[in-house]
């Protein structure tokens, strides 16, 4: 991952990871192993999901090596943006790596101009205000 350009985090255990995530700058890009010490995938995921819009997008990869229907709903409920079932092909991984980094540049941009709307919507609702105050 290092020579597509990521700067790899790598946790011990499950609460270590879901630590990392939670920082106030934490990787905007999360793989995590279905199977860890102390918290498994899902559940970091949905501990994440959990924060709302309280912080900035995190795209999250489950690897696993299960693969059943069951457990690609489990991840995908939890929050997960992707479920890859190993071995993973790197060129898999690294296509599903840039796909988020779009996807949270994009959630960036989107909340960017939510603020904008907001804050031109809070003009548009003065001048009202002041207009019909004159009248």
């Amino acid at each position: 991952m290092i020579e597509w350009g990521y700067e790899p985090i790598i946790a011990s255990n499950g609460s270590e990871a879901l630590n990392i995530l939670l920082e106030p700058n934490a990787p905007r890009l999360a793989v995590l192993d279905w199977r860890m010490p102390h918290l498994e995938g899902p559940e970091i995921c949905q501990q994440i999901r959990d924060q709302g819009s309280n912080k900035p997008y995190t795209y999250v990869i489950i690897l696993t090596a299960r693969g059943g229907a069951d457990d690609f709903q489990t991840a995908i409920t939890a929050g997960a943006d992707e479920f890859v079932t190993k071995p993973v092909k790197e060129v898999d991984l690294k296509l599903r790596l840039a796909n988020g980094v779009r996807l949270v540049e994009l959630h960036d941009e989107l909340a960017i101009a939510k603020k904008e709307i907001a804050r031109l919507t809070l003009q548009l609702d003065k001048r009202s205000l002041a207009s019909s105050g004159s009248r």
